[in-house]
């Protein structure tokens, strides 16, 4: 039986770099969009077209 180790490599490299990196949420994301329209809606003098 034929190993190949390199095969092996990047899949497991990937899920280490996933599992042990930094977490990523959108959240974040939604809320600094949601604050920029609420500012924008507070503003005087803006039109909608």
């Amino acid at each position: 039986m034929g190993w190949r180790i390199e095969l092996l490599i990047i899949p497991l490299l990937l899920d280490l770099m996933l599992w042990l990196g930094p977490r990523f949420g959108v959240a974040p994301i939604f809320n600094a969009l949601a604050e920029s329209y609420a500012t924008a809606a507070g503003m005087e003098g803006l039109t909608c077209k």
